[in-house]
């Protein structure tokens, strides 16, 4: 019986496991093909060897059980090359995903070294009695390209925050490996405080991304931000108190020659996705205005 081989044998010869072996036999990819009357035991045979190396090749290349089946039922290079293009674009795939999540690990550190600067000159350096003119500065808001979700919200509640909605706009950057370029944002299509006041709210929720990322995707869920002139201010601590730094800055817009020019946003720089600590939250406020002429 030169010409079969027991499990053991081909195991030696193929260095895969008798484990493997007998989970291949079980699945139909790889089976004994010859069965002795006598014994009843079975055995591979000299030519089944081929086709062992084969799929262990194949294998470490990462294809599944079922392009194995496919590469044996089906051994023409035709079939072959088809294989081989499909695993090569799901491995492309696969590393633009890593790619965006090493890129959202880099950003998130990125924003709490920001944050932690930031908790650092308003807890230590601003006291309760500091005049507002210090913790308020009017800036220019570059253009970005976000990638949004936008809907009317019931009653909205400011200090729920709809995380789960947050979560979303992560999740549809990383999974489709697009690479993120900044915090949430959340922008209040509404009139202003009315996102403090159980209001029905039109809400968007949205992030930074690169113009590349934004031109891969449908225009209903891209769009163009900022290129405007801003009155901002940061809060920190307790997101559900944040509405008194709205009030103040709305009272410095009206005393100082200017207006609200467009919706009012806020930017996540430490969030409640971020830490437990309501201490520790930092929100960038963003309010468009224009001078009164």
């Amino acid at each position: 019986m030169k010409d079969f081989y027991t499990i053991g044998m081909i195991s030696k010869l193929s260095k895969i496991s008798t484990e493997t072996l007998r989970y291949y036999d079980k699945v139909g990819l790889f089976c004994p093909k010859h069965r002795d009357e006598d014994t009843g035991y079975r055995y591979y045979t000299k030519d089944s060897l081929t086709a062992l190396l084969i799929i262990r090749r194949l294998r470490n290349l990462g294809f599944s059980i079922e392009a194995l089946k496919s590469a044996l039922e089906d051994p023409s290079l035709s079939n072959l090359k088809s294989l081989l293009l499909e695993k090569s674009q799901e491995y492309e795939q696969s590393i633009k995903v890593l790619e965006a999540r090493e890129n959202a690990c880099k950003i998130a550190y990125e924003r709490i070294i920001k944050g932690e600067n930031l908790i650092g000159l308003f807890k230590y350096n601003i006291s309760s009695d500091t005049d507002i003119e210090n913790i308020i500065k009017i800036d220019f808001l570059p253009e970005k390209n976000l990638v949004y979700s936008r809907k009317i919200m019931d009653s909205y509640i400011n200090s729920d925050l709809s995380l789960s909605r947050w979560i979303d706009i992560y999740e549809k950057c990383t999974e489709n490996g697009i690479e993120m370029k900044g915090s949430i944002i959340v922008i209040y299509h509404t009139n202003p405080l009315d996102q403090f006041l159980l209001k029905d709210c039109d809400v968007e929720f949205a992030m930074e991304i690169n113009s590349d990322d934004a031109s891969k995707l449908s225009k209903n869920k891209t769009r163009k931000w900022g290129s405007f002139m801003a009155c901002t201010s940061y809060f920190v601590g307790d997101y559900s108190k944040i509405m008194s730094r709205h009030v103040e800055m709305i009272k410095w817009i009206n005393t100082n020659g200017y207006r609200i020019s467009g919706p009012i946003a806020e930017e996540f720089i430490i969030s409640p996705l971020d830490v437990y600590n309501t201490e520790d939250y930092v929100t960038k406020i963003i309010i468009p205005i224009e001078e009164i002429k």
